[in-house]
């Protein structure tokens, strides 16, 4: 396979994870995002472990500020573009599994400011 097309492919596949992230709330997304890159050869599991990551953070922050899952509240969009953000940015760095965990770690048992 050319250089050229291996660019593509892990561009392709990047632009899958931001999209799959950012959408963490939706199955729907999620579920094509993982197909689309599990169709160009690529692994999914990281991306699938951040997913999860991200629903489990989401539901906690949910769960300390008291807001239900299905509420179109004001802090619900803060909470999942918090969670985005913070998974985003791990999803970028190299020791993802440690960075994601030392996070959760530090943050779990304390209030979780996310504005």
């Amino acid at each position: 396979m050319s250089e050229i097309v291996v660019c593509r492919i892990v561009k392709a596949c990047r632009a899958a994870q931001r999209l799959a992230i950012e959408n963490f709330q939706s199955v729907d997304i999620m579920s094509a995002c993982i197909v689309f890159i599990s169709l160009l050869g690529q692994d999914t599991s990281l991306l699938r472990l951040h997913l999860q990551v991200a629903n489990q953070l989401a539901e906690y922050l949910r769960s300390q500020t008291g807001i239900g899952s299905s509420s179109v509240h004001s802090p619900v969009a803060d909470c999942e573009a918090f969670v985005t953000k913070t998974v985003c940015k791990c999803s970028t760095l190299t020791h993802t599994g440690t960075v994601l965990w030392s996070f959760l770690t530090k943050h779990y048992n304390t209030n979780i400011n996310y504005e």
